[in-house]
């Protein structure tokens, strides 16, 4: 096994979807395993499965080659068969000429993609198999446990949310409501090129 190679098993659930949620994953690096999860106050189930990757993937602290294993369609086909860079180039549009869900996720998840080299696999929910179904329950119970967070970036009782330039206002209608949207002005902190391990995963991410 190189040095640099990496296998990720992720689930996200929503209880009620929309409801309480969670995601999960479990990183292999040689001989270590971890696990990770965290919960969210109400979300999705596709936000849910997108989190797990975006933030496993976060862990990693040099590029690396990844086999990731999802039993979602969802992710693994946005990754695999293009959908992703497609959405980029029709300016964040589906074939349909509608907004694209999740946006806020995927864009975050985009320079992950760049920095590693990632193949998704597909595993089928709920087939016995022991890692994915170790997901899968702790997924649920980050769901139900007592700090959960608010998911940041969805909005109840709307489809989709326009991402925005820091600082201008827009007004996003649909689902019969309207609500107005602020984006925040990000800020920056200096990074540092020390060498570190290909994995931190002492704890979870904070959002």
């Amino acid at each position: 096994m190189n040095n640099a190679d990496v296998t990720i098993y992720t689930d996200g659930s929503s209880l009620g979807n929309p409801g309480p949620g969670g995601w999960a994953a479990v990183l292999f690096w040689g001989a270590v395993r971890k696990e990770i999860s965290k919960g969210y106050v109400e979300t999705t189930n596709n936000r849910m499965e997108i989190r797990g990757v975006l933030h496993a993937l976060s862990l990693l602290t040099r590029p690396c080659r990844v086999a990731v294993h999802s039993d979602s369609r969802y992710v693994c086909d946005t990754l695999s068969k293009g959908w992703l860079a497609s959405w980029i180039k029709n300016g964040w549009k589906t074939a349909a000429k509608k907004p694209v869900k999740n946006q806020d996720l995927w864009e975050r998840l985009i320079p992950l993609l760049a920095r590693h080299q990632v193949e998704m696999h597909w595993v089928k929910a709920h087939d016995g198999h022991p890692e994915n179904e170790r997901c899968d329950t702790l997924a649920k119970q980050a769901a139900l446990g007592p700090n959960r967070s608010v998911d940041t970036g969805y909005v109840s009782g709307v489809d989709y949310v326009v991402v925005v330039q820091p600082g201008s206002r827009i007004t996003n209608a649909c689902c019969g409501r309207q609500k107005k949207l602020t984006a925040p002005t990000p800020r920056y902190s200096k990074r540092t090129t020390q060498q570190a391990p290909i994995a931190q995963v002492d704890r979870a991410p904070d959002s």
